[in-house]
């Protein structure tokens, strides 16, 4: 995937692209002050927690107009939570 990213955007000017650990931030932010979009990919085991605790700190040191976090457990947790608010719609309407 990230080949393919390089290939199709890594030429442009105004694209930095960074393939690195995004617990690490400090990495990161040597090598950009600012981001209008961010991608995080973590690992599924990773509990959603810490996701949003990554994505908050991306947020607010890099301020992006566009955050993507991407894992599995807390794609299921917000799953789970549309899951729940359409049954609690469901059931108040009958």
């Amino acid at each position: 995937m990230v080949e393919q990213l390089r290939a199709a955007v890594g030429q442009l000017p105004n694209v930095t692209l960074l393939h690195s650990d995004a617990r690490r931030l400090g990495p990161v932010l040597a090598a950009v002050k600012r981001a209008d979009i961010v991608f995080i990919d973590i690992s599924g085991g990773a509990p959603p927690f810490q996701t949003a605790a990554l994505g908050k700190a991306y947020r607010t040191r890099l301020r992006p107009r566009i955050l993507v976090l991407r894992n599995t457990k807390l794609n299921a947790f917000a799953q789970s939570l549309g899951y729940v608010e359409a049954s609690r719609t469901a059931g108040a309407t009958a």
